[in-house]
């Protein structure tokens, strides 16, 4: 997760007989990514295909990281490890860089390192510069009390809306819903961190043969040589609904971002965690770790017990939705305490003139900006009792402004402490809720349901915020609970941490680690069958042709909405058809099975098209063409008046294969399933394939 410390070791080029080793940064040391790094080319063995690219993009509040992991078919044993993502090397020679864009006079996006450069000569000005882009866009709805900012209307250009309206309205979203400029401004940075990946790969790992083109925009439309797949993970807040992860998603595929894969931050880390620990030796079967990601932006939590050890196999736990995600991280805290500040300084114009003498800060913005900036570095050593001092070239000498010697603010603990404290209250809610939720009463007393705490993001490297957490939870004079949980700080999440991003690789490389994961969406169709009508509005009654009883079309779930295996599949759920002569157009009858998804209801036996209820149609329905010469193979019944009609038969199944859900639709050919012998023996059969991490759009039938 973005935010906290990142370390900054800047350092000299090495010679030009060593190009490739200019993107590395020696804060690697010798790491078994260095190791892969440095020296691919010569380690690969010669019989060895890429099958398989796997990247993580962390677009993190305030910084992004990205790692990647390279699958081969080898011929042989050798080749990189599973377990060992590559970090990429930034243009500002750092593993993250910063997550804002702004544009030039001429409409052209830059992007990360890029603004800090224009920034510092005066290219542009501090209110060009767009940040917190990830925060942005979860409030693009309309309904958001942030009002898009005037320069993205003016660099959208039509044809990017219609592809972004199309984007939205293939993953079943009304792009009315949504401010099209920060779907854009979010879906560019995107893209542009895409290309820098794969141009940073290309650059590395040369034996690859991907070519190194400097204009990055000329990856916009390549793929690699060979057949090899590329699949993006995208860490996201656990608490996202639904419609934010569609969102995402469809703000990824509209940058040219291949195999999208949304992943949970916490879990993430956690996978990372464990991989990094796993050769100790000790069991840990059947161990409950709850996570907590506290990053710049917001602060998630999970909880996932371990099912097996080798191989590492996991399963989430519930939690409830309120313990799950919260925008409350560092940036959160650096905000108030800035806010905190300003309110002191009561003759503001008197100590911009005084900043800009010093070529300081020369406006509003950009002195909150810098306070918020030293807060941001300061606020790591602070442990509870030290006096902070923000240093400001320029600040005049005011002792009642916090301003007592000049060049400096100076914050007391108890600042500190109180700009630390609406964060952090939030936090340990969050933490008390998920434990209890999982707490178990026996006949000896309660059991925990918690046996370690993991905490992660650039807010855990604070010592203070640590210490308030270990205090509470690991036995603490502050405790609430009478057993103590384990606290613990990963040695890998110590510094600027990438625990999220290389988490997230393995997720998406490893997809047997997770066994079992909750589905957040319910699947139903629906089925005209015989009702109270009592129970029903009269315009929801419909009169069948075929034998004239009254029914009401109703929703049967065939997926509902909780915890489900990786692999899963719904009980067969059966119907008829009747098709009438009247019906039928150009020689043949259209047969159609609608899916619908609801994120709030699972209940059968609901009117399905009751304006009131929040289920929706998933986009392009699975179509049959039963031609008149198929249905003369099908049995015959008469209705009320009479008329002939043709007896069909049907079946529906709704599988799970990871993220992947396939809906079948099977017709037998001679109308009705054998009672005996092969069930599926004479059939015709359409399927449908949608992802379920949180786009519905049918990416694939037959």
């Amino acid at each position: 997760m973005a935010g906290g410390r990142v370390q900054r070791n800047r350092f000299r080029l090495p010679p030009r007989s060593s190009r490739e080793n200019r993107y590395l940064s020696p804060e690697l040391g010798t790491s078994p990514e260095l190791e892969i790094l440095f020296h691919n080319d010569q380690r690969q063995p010669v019989l060895q295909f890429l099958r398989e690219v796997h990247i993580a993009l962390d677009t993190g509040t305030e910084r992004t990281k990205a790692s990647f992991l390279l699958r081969y078919d080898n011929k042989t044993n050798s080749g990189p490890p599973a377990d060992a993502p590559t970090t990429v090397q930034w243009q500002n020679y750092e593993s993250s860089v910063p997550s804002q864009v702004a544009f030039k006079d001429e409409g052209r996006m830059i992007w990360g390192d890029e603004v800090e450069q224009e920034l510092r000569t005066e290219g542009i000005k501090q209110s060009q510069v767009i940040r917190h882009l990830k925060a942005s866009l979860f409030d693009a709805q309309i309904h958001s009390q942030r009002p898009p900012q005037p320069e993205l209307s003016r660099s959208l250009p039509k044809m990017r809306k219609i592809e972004l309206m199309n984007s939205l309205q293939s993953c079943g979203e009304d792009a009315d819903d949504y401010q099209l400029e920060n779907l854009s401004l979010y879906s560019d940075y995107m893209g542009h961190v895409y290309r820098y990946v794969l141009y940073f790969i290309a650059k590395t790992h040369g034996s690859l043969g991907w070519p190194v083109r400097d204009n990055r925009d000329l990856y916009k439309a390549w793929n690699p040589p060979g057949n090899v797949q590329i699949r993006v993970a995208l860490p996201l807040p656990v608490g996202s609904t639904p419609r934010q992860v569609q969102l995402v998603v469809a703000a990824a595929k509209s940058a040219g971002i291949p195999n999208p894969y949304p992943v949970a931050e916490p879990a993430s880390a956690l996978i990372h965690h464990l991989f990094k620990s796993r050769a100790d030796g000790q069991s840990i079967i059947g161990k409950r770790y709850l996570i907590s990601d506290v990053g710049a932006g917001s602060a998630d939590h999970q909880v996932w017990e371990v099912v097996e050890q080798q191989p590492l196999q996991l399963r989430e736990i519930g939690i409830p939705e309120e313990a799950k995600t919260a925008w409350c991280g560092g940036a959160f805290v650096n905000q108030i305490a800035t806010q905190q500040i300003m309110r002191d300084i009561r003759d503001i114009d008197r100590v911009l003139r005084a900043t800009q003498r010093s070529n300081g800060p020369s406006d509003r913005q950009s002195l909150e900006l810098k306070i918020a900036k030293k807060f941001e570095k300061e606020k790591l050593r602070f442990e509870g009792r030290e006096t902070i001092y923000l240093r400001i070239k320029g600040l005049p000498d005011i002792p009642e402004f916090r301003l007592r010697g000049g060049n400096k603010v100076i914050l007391q603990p108890e600042d500190v402490k109180n700009a630390f404290a609406p964060c952090l209250g939030r936090i340990v809610l969050m933490l008390d809720t998920a434990i209890k939720s999982l707490e178990r009463q026996t006949s000896r007393g309660t059991v925990q349901g918690i046996d370690e705490i993991i905490v992660v993001g650039g807010v855990s490297q604070n010592r203070y915020f640590l210490d308030q957490i270990r205090n509470r939870y690991s036995g603490g004079l502050r405790s609430l609970f009478r057993y103590t949980i384990p606290v613990t700080l990963p040695p890998e999440a110590a510094s600027g941490s990438l625990t999220v991003a290389h988490g997230a690789v393995l997720l998406s490389a490893e997809r047997d680690l997770i066994k079992e994961r909750y589905i957040r969406r319910s699947f139903c169709v629906g089925r005209h069958e015989e009702v109270d009508r009592r129970m029903y509005p009269a315009e929801s009654w419909y009169t069948s042709p075929q034998d004239g009883q009254v029914r009401v079309n109703v929703t049967r779930f065939l997926f509902r909405q909780g915890f489900h295996p990786q692999r899963f599949s719904s009980a067969p759920f059966q119907g008829w058809r009747g098709l009438i002569p009247d019906d039928m157009e150009d020689g043949s009858w259209l047969i159609q099975e609608q899916l619908y998804y609801s994120d709030t209801l699972s209940q059968d036996g609901l009117w399905i098209e009751d304006p009131t209820i929040d289920v929706h149609a998933m986009p392009a329905p699975l179509s049959f063409r039963i031609s008149s010469e198929e249905a003369r193979l099908f049995p015959r019944e008469r209705g009320p008046s009479n008329v002939e009609w043709f007896y069909l038969e049907y079946e529906l199944i709704l599988s799970l294969d990871g993220h992947i859900m396939t809906f079948n639709f099977t017709i037998p050919k001679k109308g009705r399933f054998p009672k005996r012998g092969d069930r599926y023996a004479n059939v015709m059969r359409k399927t449908g394939r949608y992802d379920t991490a949180g786009v519905s759009k049918l990416f694939n039938s037959a």
